[in-house]
């Protein structure tokens, strides 16, 4: 019963460092000897983990043997991708529900969409592994190569040698 109670607010303590609300970027500097900074600090605003790199490099690569565009990787969707594959690791629940839809999280982080799917999966330990799963399933394989143009990624261990989840949210940004 006590667990009950502490679950949900253990959560938004571990949460709230995630970044689950978003800053004004800084305003940025007038050109000056200090404006390479300026631009080198904005370059590396975004990366992916190692991980989410070879995931999306694995899923090209089945895009470009069906002679499809490769995937950019979106910051927003790898935000609400990253968020869902901690909150399922953390619940140890794979549900594509949980916490809301694909479509209300790619909102919460600002991911204005004219198309939006999503594929979710557990246990594989690898992006190879993961993208196995994926591809022999027919749905997973259909928003893997389907008519979208981002992509976010995520992935989160349940614990210390616990089950990992994952995450791919697949995106066409418009209105």
């Amino acid at each position: 019963m006590r667990l009950r109670f502490y679950a949900p607010v253990l959560v938004l303590a571990l949460v709230a460092p995630f970044g689950l609300t978003e800053e004004k970027p800084a305003k940025e500097m007038p050109a000056s000897k200090d404006a390479k900074l300026t631009s080198a600090a904005k370059e590396e605003k975004f990366k992916l983990t190692e991980l989410e790199q070879e995931v999306l490099d694995w899923t090209n690569a089945q895009r470009k043997a069906a002679g499809l565009q490769p995937f950019v990787a979106s910051e927003k969707l790898t935000k609400a991708a990253r968020a869902h594959a901690w909150n399922m690791a953390s619940y140890q629940t794979l549900s594509h529900s949980l916490g809301g839809d694909v479509s209300s999280r790619a909102m919460a982080y600002g991911y204005s969409w004219w198309r939006i799917a999503e594929n979710i999966a557990a246990g594989q330990t690898s992006a190879q592994d993961v993208i196995s799963s994926w591809m022999g399933s027919s749905g997973h394989r259909a928003n893997i190569l389907g008519n979208f143009t981002e992509i976010g990624i995520g992935a989160a261990d349940a614990g210390v040698g616990g089950t990992r989840y994952w995450a791919q949210i697949f995106g066409t940004p418009g209105g």
